[in-house]
């Protein structure tokens, strides 16, 4: 998977930034599931940080040893786990360009729906992914945090 992105950034795996264009791929090697397990961690560290969740509810560390486990491809719906970018690739594109890609991925690959979670107070993932065309649904995975909005997008 390519995508472009006009802000001159490349990066072409979870560890690897240039200047550029944005390009997104699957996780095609044990090197990359690495690469996104340690991402994952950083992000759970950051939820724990800045906002006091726990991820622990729903066997966070079990889903990181596992990958890719549950997050082989299922049966029709597709599942964004961690759509996650540093503060320092907010605001350029980068998040709704990484989004986007997914989506056409998951589109070509015949899944129909996508559905993902994230925190109320991340105003911004939120107003990205109804810009995008996701709609509020029902929990899907028994996240009992308390400020936790579920979306959905039919492909």
């Amino acid at each position: 998977m390519k995508a472009t992105h006009e802000s001159g950034v490349t990066v072409t795996s979870a560890h690897e930034v240039t200047k550029g264009s944005l390009q997104v791929r699957a996780a095609g090697t044990e090197a990359d599931v690495r690469s996104y397990a340690q991402i994952s961690l950083l992000y759970g560290a950051w939820l724990s940080k800045e906002f006091k969740v726990d991820l622990s509810f729903q066997s966070f560390q079990q889903e990181i040893d596992s990958l890719p486990g549950d997050f082989a491809p299922p049966d029709g719906v597709i599942l964004i786990a961690s759509l996650v970018t540093s503060k320092d690739w907010q605001s350029c594109g980068a998040g709704r360009k990484l989004a986007q890609t997914v989506i056409e991925a998951a589109k070509q690959m015949g899944y129909q729906r996508m559905v993902l979670d994230t925190l109320d107070r991340l105003h911004g993932a939120n107003k990205l992914y109804e810009k995008l065309g996701f709609q509020q649904c029902s929990s899907y995975n028994g996240n009992s945090v308390a400020d936790v909005s579920f979306w959905e997008m039919r492909l």
